[in-house]
């Protein structure tokens, strides 16, 4: 195979970089980069103020629900047991129980 007619492309791209000089960074762009970066972490920390916020008060709902379900836990055992002390009675000295 002839070479001049199936050039090396690594060559070619090689050979297109000549002459290039290196890239600056504008320093106007940096300093956007840099504020867009802190307010990025700024947000961030908000949210985890927001989420542990959140978590508090449904940790504080959960926990006045458990306290309002054994309230009416409680109040409603102890008059069941109200309602057997009485149907004890009438059986007692009835012999037949009340209906209500």
């Amino acid at each position: 195979m002839d070479e001049s007619k199936h050039p090396d492309p690594i060559e070619a791209a090689l050979q297109s970089l000549e002459g290039l000089q290196r890239a600056k960074a504008d320093e106007a762009l940096l300093q956007k980069i840099e504020a867009r970066i802190q307010a990025t972490r700024a947000a961030r920390q908000v949210q985890h103020l927001q989420v542990r916020r959140m978590a508090i008060q449904m940790v504080a709902a959960a926990v006045l629900m458990l306290l309002l379900n054994c309230a009416v836990w409680f109040n409603v055992g102890f008059k069941q047991q109200e309602m057997q002390k009485v149907e004890q009675f009438s059986r007692l000295y009835f012999a037949s129980p009340l209906n209500y």
